[in-house]
């Protein structure tokens, strides 16, 4: 306890990073704008972050059915590898910034016919997949909806796990 005056070395260093103005605090709100505004605006940073998106992004992804053999099998890793390359051409770079740029990583969302507050179910196929800036997530600690979607309306939305790609630099 650092205030009663009997702290140790690690609480002491603990207080001050958590209340540095340069080091923002692990997992905060503030740490995540701090990552992203030193991103954009440190020379070095900004162009290790580009170069590292770009490769990433150029990276081809491919859907591998587990058995080849099976048609349904083929062709249902033909329909996502579909998903997966259109999501990917509009999406991918945001996605590998925010992966880079943001302690909580990067998020898409599985749409499909229902409410994404809804898990996927067995007969409710994805009809598609949207990119949510990490900005607009906020973490849940809760196992079925851990993920919180901000909208610019203000208007929280409680996502379901099955809903979710999430992607960590960890």
């Amino acid at each position: 306890n650092f205030e009663g005056g009997q702290g140790s070395i690690g609480s002491v260093v603990g207080y001050r990073v958590k209340n540095s103005l340069l080091l923002p605090y692990w997992w905060s709100e503030t740490r995540e704008r701090y990552l992203r505004k030193a991103s954009l605006e440190v020379d070095i940073i900004s162009s290790i972050i580009n170069n590292l998106t770009m490769r990433l992004f150029n990276m081809p992804l491919q859907i591998v059915p587990e058995n080849q053999l099976i048609t349904s099998h083929a062709s249902v890793a033909k329909y996502y590898q579909a998903m997966i390359n259109n999501a990917w051409s509009k999406y991918g770079e945001l996605f590998i910034n925010d992966m880079l740029t943001f302690d909580k990583g990067a998020f898409l969302l599985i749409e499909s016919t229902v409410s994404p507050s809804q898990p996927l179910g067995l007969n409710d196929l994805p009809t598609g997949i949207k990119y949510l800036p990490s900005q607009q997530i906020m973490l849940n600690n809760n196992e079925e909806y851990p993920y919180i979607f901000i909208a610019p309306t203000g208007r929280n939305l409680y996502l379901h796990a099955s809903r979710v790609l999430r992607l960590t630099q960890m």
